[in-house]
């Protein structure tokens, strides 16, 4: 009768793989709680960097620092041998700086902007592209036959009425396109 060597029995891998987790875990709240301490300390961290691996590190800049005022500035260096340490001292000047005013980064900063566009004979979604460059995104359309269909395929529809009136000021939902399918008649297919 041969007998087989014993393997690692298989419900050990998880329960290595789940104490690596835990473990990282743990050393990860350690190290957020080590920058946690610094921030309530009132000392402004410098950005880790590996490219200034070896060069000399400044120290935390005072809190609450004037913008006119400037502050001295110690530089550390260390060497491989723990008994070695280098002082330097230097004046840095602190600035502040103002955040620029906020801006609508997807239009509507003019008034002019925020002006319903002539959207009539447009396909819906030319339409709804061209309110959207005013800055206002929700705007709604209706089937101008009465029947209640729904504009599934913008680009198969086409305006023949809007409210407001075009140059009249507008807000999100305010825009009501009444809407045809292409290829039905409508005021703005060409005559022949």
């Amino acid at each position: 009768m041969e007998h087989e060597p014993s393997r690692p029995h298989r419900n050990r891998i998880p329960l290595v793989a789940a104490i690596a987790v835990g473990a990282l875990g743990v050393l990860l709240g350690l190290l957020a709680l080590t920058n946690q301490d610094s921030n309530e300390a009132g000392l402004e961290l410098p950005p880790r960097s590996t490219e200034n691996a070896g060069r000399p590190d400044t120290t935390p800049t005072a809190p609450g620092a004037n913008a006119d005022r400037e502050l001295p500035a110690t530089t550390t260096a260390t060497t491989s041998a723990p008994t070695t340490v280098a002082t330097t001292s230097s004046t840095v000047a602190s600035t502040t700086t103002e955040p620029p005013p906020e801006r609508n980064l997807l239009g509507g900063d003019d008034p002019e902007d925020r002006l319903m566009p002539d959207v009539v004979c447009l396909s819906l979604q030319e339409a709804q592209d061209e309110i959207q460059d005013r800055g206002v995104f929700f705007s709604r359309s209706v089937d101008a036959t009465g029947e209640g269909r729904r504009q599934l395929w913008d680009r198969n529809w086409v305006v023949v009425g809007q409210t407001p009136a075009a140059g009249e000021p507008i807000g999100e939902g305010d825009a009501v396109l009444e809407v045809v399918k292409k290829n039905e008649p409508n005021p703005c297919q060409a005559t022949d």
